[in-house]
């Protein structure tokens, strides 16, 4: 059984990720370009992973890549945006691909409790609305996964997931 992450866990991951950030900072005021390139892998890397397993604050892991481009000479504040929006599309795309694929235990457990005019009317609202359940799934705090979850196992189709998970990605990323 996978071990549960408790506060004190979160915490101090966060903790090493801004202490990490807080050395890039002031190392990008002693040495700027190259402290503000160290940045863009550990925060794509961050992105990536808390967009996948949500337990990293995402937002200010960005904002704080965002400050040290913006300080740094030859800092790209442009590119901390692009690489934010990729790694959070790439960790979606993960997470949907597994609910996708491992969801229908899930499902089965949901529709063994569920009537099935219920379940004809969840289908018919995904159908019809899935592309903004996405994008504000991606916005909201805690609002992917359950999205994610509603969306794989229903078998929403890539060809809409994608360009709203994109919307949604890029969305995201201006906003942390």
């Amino acid at each position: 059984m996978p071990r549960r992450l408790d506060g004190r866990t979160m915490a101090s991951v966060t903790g090493s990720i801004a202490l990490s950030l807080g050395w890039l900072s002031q190392a990008a005021a002693d040495r700027g370009a190259a402290a503000a390139a160290a940045s863009y892998p550990l925060m794509t890397g961050s992105v990536l992973v808390g967009s996948i397993v949500p337990v990293l604050p995402t937002g200010p892991i960005v904002a704080a890549a965002a400050a040290i481009a913006q300080s740094a000479s030859g800092g790209s504040f442009i590119l901390v945006v692009l690489l934010a929006a990729a790694a959070a599309l790439v960790g979606d795309v993960v997470t949907f691909t597994v609910c996708r694929t491992q969801g229908s235990r899930a499902l089965n457990w949901l529709v063994a409790r569920q009537n099935s005019q219920r379940l004809d009317w969840a289908r018919n609202q995904l159908a019809r609305h899935a592309w903004r359940f996405v994008i504000v799934g991606r916005i909201l705090p805690a609002g992917r996964i359950p999205v994610l979850l509603a969306a794989g196992p229903l078998r929403y189709p890539w060809k809409a997931f994608l360009p709203a998970g994109a919307m949604a990605a890029g969305r995201r990323g201006r906003a942390d």
